[in-house]
């Protein structure tokens, strides 16, 4: 039979020989998750992912502000802006002009 001392000997040892081999597991996952493929794919779609999400809430924002202000007018400092520069005329010009000239 078996001491009690051997018996601790022998758990200790499977215990070891257990780590040991969740250890190589653990590096082994740890070598692929690094890996440089891995790494750029998950690069790519960290960006895709970010750029869609941009281009989703710059809609909402737009929209919202589509909704919320009928005309430039509406916000008083692009009134300003507008009556000093005179932009709406120049506007109002070149679409004239554009509505005139014949087509080739």
């Amino acid at each position: 039979m078996l001491s009690n001392m051997e018996k601790d000997k022998k758990a200790e040892h499977e215990e070891v020989e257990n780590l040991n081999s969740n250890l190589k597991k653990l590096n082994k996952n740890l070598r692929i998750a690094n890996s440089f493929r891995i790494s750029f794919l998950r690069g790519l779609v960290w960006g895709l992912g970010t750029t869609i999400g941009a281009t989703i809430v710059a809609i909402l924002v737009i929209a919202f502000l589509a909704a919320s202000i009928k005309t430039v007018e509406d916000i008083p400092f692009l009134k300003d802006f507008f009556e000093q520069t005179q932009i709406t005329k120049i506007i109002n010009d070149s679409s004239q002009n554009s509505d005139t000239q014949p087509e080739k």
